[in-house]
């Protein structure tokens, strides 16, 4: 798995996506999201529904690179 330009990011399914480069105010790395397409723009899976803030800013525009989502860890069985 590696980091991608967003321009080739999928619509049809949640991705991992990332800005590149260090936030301006705090000057740390940008935290990646988990994000769904949605009214035109990627929205993070985490955003509540009524949360129209990453609609109004370019958030979305802001977007570098994207991943898919690593695989879940699997669940080992504790029967003997």
């Amino acid at each position: 798995m590696k980091w991608q330009d967003i321009k080739t990011a999928p619509k049809d399914r949640p991705i991992l996506v990332i800005i590149a480069g260090l936030h301006p105010k705090t000057k740390t790395p940008f935290v990646p999201e988990v994000v769904e397409w949605k009214d035109g723009v990627f929205i993070p899976i985490s955003a509540p529904d009524d949360d129209d803030d990453y609609l109004s800013d370019s958030w979305s525009d802001n977007l570098t690179h994207w991943m898919e989502l690593p695989p879940s860890p699997l669940v080992q069985s504790t029967d003997a």
